[in-house]
């Protein structure tokens, strides 16, 4: 089986990205935000030259950063039994302690539960961006027995960490003062509302309310019959995204949600953690508002998502 090391230091994950700079790699800004947010596991599959780097969010999305040495990724790829929990796989002869951390943030919310298990049955694959990564990664699983469906195209926007306070200076000048930190008294109301709802959404959605990475825009008082009325919110996810974006029906084109998300922004600079959104491309209102907002647009992504066969 090809090798894959566990890194379990901040001063490992930046060396290697350091080398993975010099190597090829794409994304690579979405890769600091990981390290800075510090809620996943890394693994790479050469600690000199790189060539494939994997991740585990804390509500079990892998992601997948890879260069252009297709039959080295491929190589990597097609050792790994998908089929049965990836760190019992590749790691059980390591000390499990050395997860503590994670495995912590794991118990505690219970999550990346499927990469402790004998049995894999599906598999989530966030933000692959390569047409040829796509395909390897695939074939990869369909001769594990999984089934594979990518994804709409998407874009991903990003703001680079560099004028900031120029930056957070123009964004101020949108924000009224209705524009609040979420609590955790709102985690069921923003939860309704949330299109996709995977195994862990609820668990990733209240880590975001207690880091503080989540705000939205409170109504203090409308009328004699409605006080406190949330009427839009942004969420940042553990990999550094925003999410959950969201306004009620009654509120949109009023600009709350603009105002929702330039907060937001403001504390991911201040907190030297670069903004990123992924918007699908036929999304031309949001793709515009990012672009106001002080977004540049960069690479195209699909996600993956693999169910196994049962009838193998």
């Amino acid at each position: 089986m090809s090798q894959l090391y566990y890194l379990n230091t901040e001063k490992e994950k930046k060396d290697v990205l350091e080398k993975m700079k010099t190597n090829g790699f794409f994304q690579l800004e979405k890769a600091e935000n990981e390290l800075v947010i510090g809620k996943t596991l890394w693994f790479i599959d050469d600690l000199n030259e790189p060539n494939v780097l994997i991740s585990i969010k804390i509500n079990g999305v892998f992601k997948i950063y890879a260069n252009e040495q297709f039959d080295k990724i491929k190589l990597v790829l097609d050792s790994i039994n998908w089929k049965r929990g990836f760190l019992l796989q590749n790691f059980k002869n390591e000390n499990i302690d050395d997860f503590k951390s994670i495995l912590k943030f794991r118990k505690k919310y219970n999550t990346i539960q499927n990469n402790l298990s004998e049995k894999i049955e599906n598999i989530y694959f966030g933000d692959v961006k390569d047409n040829k990564l796509i395909e390897i990664l695939q074939n990869s699983l369909k001769s594990r027995g999984f089934k594979t469906n990518s994804g709409e195209k998407m874009s991903e926007y990003i703001i680079k960490l560099e004028n900031i306070d120029e930056k957070i200076s123009k964004l101020e000048e949108i924000i009224d003062e209705n524009v609040v930190l979420l609590t955790l008294n709102d985690i069921d109301f923003v939860y309704k509302f949330k299109n996709y709802k995977a195994e862990f959404t609820y668990d990733e959605l209240k880590w975001s309310i207690e880091s503080g990475f989540s705000y939205g825009y409170r109504i203090k008082k409308l009328d004699d019959c409605c006080e406190n009325i949330l009427a839009s919110w942004c969420v940042m996810r553990s990999d550094g995204q925003t999410g959950n974006f969201h306004t009620l029906d009654r509120f949109k084109g009023t600009g709350f949600s603009n105002q929702v998300k330039a907060k937001l922004i403001i504390c991911l600079l201040k907190n030297n953690i670069t903004p990123i959104c992924h918007v699908y491309d036929k999304n031309n209102s949001r793709n515009l508002k990012n672009l106001k907002l002080g977004y540049s647009k960069t690479i195209g992504v699909k996600f993956i998502d693999a169910i196994h066969n049962q009838s193998d």
